[in-house]
């Protein structure tokens, strides 16, 4: 049996990743990797060789590796329709942040709508490589009832789970929860195991209006979400070009842009296992999600 605890590597600074703890009988871990500059630009064009991959201080052998940046990409957009995201212009600014990303993806890439109010979460469109399709059907929705944005990303661990590649989730949300039934610590913990990363919009981060009073909205849920995929948080303000197009770029670049690292464990033992991602280069950051295929 084998027991896996992953973090990964910074250039000044170890960060962890969230913690997967299971006892597990493992075939391949697999690794999917974004690197940076210290600046913070995508580092593209790495080979195998130029990775190193430790378990408990022991280098591993890659046993498998891709950096194509043409492949495919899944993105799932998650959109709160709740009445709050009506308020201070906030739906808008989401309905244009989809048509950014939107439009940088390629024609084989895939998108998917689904949208969450009143606690429940509905698919209203299914993968497809029709990108307009999605953008039709958002622009004929309205806001309504309360949010449960709890129980909505407790769905994601359903979403996208069976497939592989380049894959997200983008959440767009005002982060006000008024109907979950789910904890906000069973939420984080069923994120962390999705193995796919969730991007998140926090809309008009400062405040946000109830019976005509304004109220500070809490940033650490969708923080959270993010830290605990592996993803991004954003918060924007306002609906201008440049604040839009920023964050935009950097999670068409974060998935894009990564690298496909497998390894497979050696023997079957009970241990605990502590892996570390780098690069030749020490001023690269390193950012990683995982899966893991159960063997037998």
């Amino acid at each position: 049996m084998f027991l896996l605890l992953l973090t990964t590597t910074w250039a000044q600074t170890q960060e962890e990743l969230p913690k997967f703890s299971q006892e597990i009988s493992v075939s391949i871990v697999n690794l999917y990797a974004s690197v940076r500059t210290s600046k913070g630009r995508p580092v593209y064009g790495l080979k195998k060789d130029d990775f190193s991959l430790f378990e408990n201080g022991k280098p591993q052998t890659i046993t498998n590796f891709s950096a194509d940046i043409t492949e495919p990409v899944n993105l799932a957009f998650l959109l709160d329709v709740s009445g709050s995201m009506q308020m201070e212009g906030k739906f808008e600014i989401a309905k244009q942040i989809i048509q950014r990303i939107i439009s940088q993806l390629s024609k084989d890439d895939q998108v998917a709508l689904l949208i969450f109010a009143d606690g429940e979460v509905e698919r209203l469109i299914d993968f497809t490589t029709d990108k307009q399709a999605v953008i039709k059907r958002m622009n004929k929705l309205k806001p309504y009832g309360g949010t449960a944005l709890r129980d909505a990303i407790a769905y994601c661990n359903r979403l996208l789970i069976n497939s592989i590649g380049k894959k997200g989730v983008v959440l767009l949300s005002d982060g006000v929860d008024t109907r979950s039934r789910l904890t906000m610590q069973i939420a984080t913990d069923l994120a962390a195991k999705v193995e796919l990363p969730i991007y998140t919009f926090e809309l008009i981060q400062s405040k946000w209006l109830e019976e005509g009073k304004e109220k500070d909205i809490d940033a650490l849920p969708l923080k959270a979400f993010a830290e605990a995929t592996g993803g991004l948080y954003f918060s924007v303000d306002e609906s201008s070009e440049q604040e839009i197009a920023k964050p935009c770029a950097k999670i068409f670049e974060d998935l894009k842009y990564q690298y496909y690292i497998g390894y497979t464990p050696e023997g079957a033992h009970s241990s605990y296992g502590k892996l570390e991602l780098k690069t030749k280069n020490p001023e690269h950051r390193v950012r990683v999600r995982y899966s893991v295929i159960h063997g037998g």
